[in-house]
Formats: structure tokens, sequence, C-alpha cells
């Protein structure tokens, strides 16, 4: 009866320890946020260092943390469905996406972390034909190059007020064409993504062609969206947080900007 109870006794031990070594490893494994992004350097890329500033913030901050990052780059559209409805091709899980403005409507659809970046939206022009303006009033009879699914506030109010014309297309490669043919006036972009595109994609005699305005557009802010269809998400944003807030704090966060405003992202 002895050799009994302490055989069931080892056997009730064993059967704790495996559960607690597969309660440890089920908890590691939901300790990962898995991210879409898409081709927007110097902030984000499959092709650049860290795939840009803003995927190391995430990874940074998460790691202050304790939580891994997995990150997938899909074209910006599929990048945003995946996003939005959490799954992807096979049924691979998605909790959201680097990195987006606010909108009312991503609101409904998505916790919204702190801002992870911000930058400043200026107007690419030619250097034969600057624009330098101070009201809207002043950009009076321009036509300027915008992407498709890009909201411009001021823009936008501008052409509803009959001030200017937005001319649409689907990437920067083409409004830049279209602005070196003299074909529009101006490309409204962030200073370091204009930057960055303008080191990588234009050369020679036509970059040296474009030039850009001092006054500021807009100043914007993106975020880190976690969809609210899984349950586990407004935590993980309450999660990025606490981690940013620790890298803001130690300098790590500085360190980045430092390495962005060096141009280590570019490549």
């Amino acid at each position: 009866m002895e050799h009994v109870l302490l055989l069931n006794a080892k056997a009730v031990r064993d059967l704790v320890l495996a559960s607690l070594l597969t309660l440890v490893s089920l908890s590691a494994a939901a300790q990962q946020v898995n991210l879409t992004s898409g081709e927007w350097p110097p902030y984000t890329s499959e092709s650049i260092y860290q795939n840009g500033f803003a995927a190391e913030v995430v990874r940074q901050a998460y790691q202050a943390v304790g939580i891994k990052v997995h990150i997938g780059h899909f074209p910006w559209k599929r990048s945003y469905h995946y996003a939005e409805t959490g799954t992807g091709l096979g049924g691979d899980v998605w909790h959201g996406s680097i990195a987006w403005v606010k909108t009312p409507e991503r609101e409904t659809l998505f916790h919204y972390s702190t801002p992870l970046l911000s930058d400043n939206m200026v107007l690419y022009s030619l250097k034969k034909a600057p624009i330098e303006w101070t009201t809207l009033t002043d950009l009076a009879g321009l036509t300027i190059g915008a992407t498709e699914h890009t909201n411009y506030e001021i823009l936008e109010s501008a052409q509803n007020k009959g001030l200017i014309k937005l001319q649409r297309a689907g990437n920067y490669d083409i409004l830049f064409q279209r602005l070196l043919a003299e074909r529009i006036d101006a490309v409204p972009q962030l200073k370091s993504v204009g930057e960055f595109y303008l080191s990588n994609n234009v050369k020679g005699a036509d970059k040296d062609k474009i030039t850009r305005s001092d006054s500021i557009l807009s100043t914007r802010e993106f975020h880190l969206i976690l969809n609210k269809a899984n349950p586990n998400n407004k935590q993980f944003a309450a999660d990025f947080d606490r981690g940013l807030a620790i890298i803001k704090q130690n300098g790590v966060y500085q360190d980045l900007i430092n390495k962005l405003n060096r141009g280590r992202y570019n490549n």
C-alpha cells in the first residue's frame, strides 16, 4: 500500500509539473504580438535596417515589458485588411498594424496606442516654381498631387473652398513624375519620408530640380493600431503604452530618434 501511495504521489507531482510547464509554455506563446505593415521608409520597410524606425520603436517598447513582436509585410491595403479582421491567409492571427493616423472610422475598429512618432508634412515643388505660403489663399490656383486613401485635412478643405485642385495617384513614383513633367505644382509629403524618397528614388538632374517648402501643412502623429475583435488587444495596447513610456524614460527612444536623424534607417 505504501508503494502504491508513493507511486500515486509521484504521478500527481509529475502531472502538476507537466501542467505548470504547459501553462508556462502557453503563457510564453501568448506573449507575442503579430503586426502587419507595408513599405513606408524610413519608418517601415521589409528591406531596411530593423524594418524601419517605427518598427524598431514597437519592438523596443514591447521588449521592455517582456512581449515579442512578429511583423509581416504586405501591400498596404492587405496589411490594413488583415489588421482589421485579425486573420490572414491560412488563418494566421494578426493583432494590428504599424503605423496609422487616427480617423473617426478607424477609432470604431481599433484600439489606438499613444503616438509612436510624429512628422511634419510639407510641400515639394520645382525649384523654378517654389511654393512658400502662409495661408491657404496663397495656394490658390495650384494643382497638388495626393496619394489615394490618404487624408489631407488642410488641402481637402482648400479644395472644398475651390482654392486648389487635388490630383490623386496610387503612389509617389507617379506623383513625382507628374511634378517633374509640370503636370502638377506640388506633392505633399512627410519631411523624413520625402527626403528618403528623393535620396533613393530620384537621381541626378531630376533630384536637383526639386525643393521643399519651409511652411508646415500639418504635424501628423502615428499610432500602433490593434483591432477590437481580439479580446487580448486592449491589454496589448496598454502594454505597448507602458513599454513606450519606459523606453522614453530610459533613453532608448531618444537613441532611436538620433539614429533616424543620422539616416541609419535609410538602407
